[in-house]
């Protein structure tokens, strides 16, 4: 074989080496970002929705109270109670707060179902906030003393949906 022919097989071998290179470089695309992390979901107990969402509810406002006593609400549109309380023993009556939850009409219907306790046993002046989850369509506080001497409750809650 003569040196022409070494040549010109070269080239072609060259030609087709560029254009096996290029055929394979043009469908090859450029890297991209990796793809974003997952959202990591945070629990919250703030309003889901926008704007004030809330209701603030004054089960009792400075009561004195000699005898067990429940007050209901319809709270069948929010999910938990942030209960404050104040009680003020003017003398010793010890006393149980509850909430307690009905899908009826509150004191109305024979029974109500004892959920939280908000105060066990009672018997100095005390004060408290602490949020309580709410279930079915009515939501009592029930209040059981243990004698007749008066004793006084201030009881708020800030429901929120």
């Amino acid at each position: 074989m003569s040196n022409r022919n070494y040549v010109g097989v070269a080239a072609i071998v060259t030609v087709l080496a560029f254009v096996a290179m290029f055929g394979i470089f043009a469908n090859l695309q450029p890297a991209g970002a990796a793809p974003l992390a997952a959202i990591t979901p945070v629990a919250s107990k703030a309003p889901l929705g926008t704007g004030d969402e809330s209701v603030l509810i004054k089960f009792y406002d400075g009561e004195s109270l000699t005898a067990d006593n429940q007050e209901c609400r319809n709270l069948k549109e929010y999910r938990v109670i942030d209960l404050e309380y104040v009680v003020d023993h003017g003398t010793v009556n010890t006393t149980t707060v509850t909430l307690e939850h009905t899908n009826g009409a509150g004191s109305s219907l024979a029974v109500n179902t004892t959920g939280q306790t908000v105060v066990s046993a009672s018997a100095a002046d005390a004060d408290a906030l602490n949020t309580f989850d709410l279930y079915g369509v009515t939501t009592c506080v029930d209040i059981n003393v243990v004698n007749s001497n008066a004793i006084t409750w201030t009881i708020y809650g800030l429901a929120r949906k």
